[in-house]
């Protein structure tokens, strides 16, 4: 389909939402129907820039919206990079081949800065706090099994396999990776399942083993010590909010695109 404007996909909530409505704020740009507070089910509005151009926008679940980019339903989304990093290794593992998607087609269309800030939380494996291990890499060399629960499963699973204590142990084994629909990988021991949410819940059954753990974001470590759980292991840069961009955009709206990032960016 043929279509002139520019889109914008914006994530919706109170999380992402909020924090990129601010954004949008602080820029002096204006989205009919795009409020943290909005209580409105209308997921389509505009946003007139100050040249006068028009974009469509879209107003989506930033984790589904680097998919609207890939299909060239959209042309700039804003979303974390911590989703962008996941979606990243799943193209390049070839989880979507069979449809046509080989590798990323979308990157940063940043101009002056990498990010437009927050979140600035990092990866960490946790684990419980009565657990006997003190960091990951002593975990994954003596438990001959393990579970992994995670937003991010394709993030653990590019982690384990550069891990020399895994190699050791599995050889050159991948782990299974268990979603609600599917299950790939070759070394039943160790498994990384898809959590939808309430990741670290997954620590808190009664007779949970020591070779249970998850992979969440950490930012202050509050819900860790709450829930009794302390970090094995954080690694990886922080998490940013950032504006991503479809390669390949038509010429014509290249000057659009640039001119919000440039507002966003100030």
């Amino acid at each position: 389909m043929d279509r002139k404007n520019l889109v914008i996909a914006l994530p919706d909530g109170r999380h992402m939402g909020g924090k990129t409505f601010t954004l949008f704020e602080r820029a002096g740009l204006y989205v009919p129907e795009y409020s943290p507070d909005s209580t409105s089910r209308r997921y389509s509005s505009e946003l007139v820039l100050p040249s006068g151009y028009v974009c469509d926008v879209v107003i989506d679940q930033h984790r589904d919206s680097l998919f609207s980019l890939a299909h060239k339903r959209s042309d700039v989304v804003i979303a974390g990079s911590d989703v962008a990093m996941e979606f990243e290794i799943a193209l390049r593992r070839g989880i979507f081949k069979e449809i046509g998607w080989n590798k990323p087609d979308f990157e940063s269309a940043h101009i002056n800065s990498k990010h437009l800030g927050y979140f600035g939380t990092k990866f960490g494996f946790l684990g419980r706090k009565d657990s006997p291990y003190e960091a990951l890499e002593e975990l994954v060399a003596n438990e001959d099994e393990a579970e992994i629960y995670s937003e991010f499963p394709n993030i653990v699973l590019a982690f384990l396999l550069q891990m020399k204590e895994y190699t050791k142990k599995h050889g050159h084994t991948e782990p299974f990776v268990i979603t609600s629909s599917s299950r790939s990988g070759n070394n039943p021991n160790v498994k990384i399942f898809h959590s939808y949410g309430k990741t670290e819940a997954k620590l808190l059954y009664y007779g949970v083993n020591h070779n249970r753990l998850i992979l969440e974001l950490v930012e202050t470590g509050e819900t860790a010590r709450q829930n009794e759980l302390k970090t094995l292991k954080d690694f990886g840069e922080p998490i940013f909010t950032k504006v991503y961009s479809r390669k390949n955009i038509p010429e014509s709206m290249q000057a659009a695109r640039n001119e919000v990032v440039g507002l966003l960016e100030k």
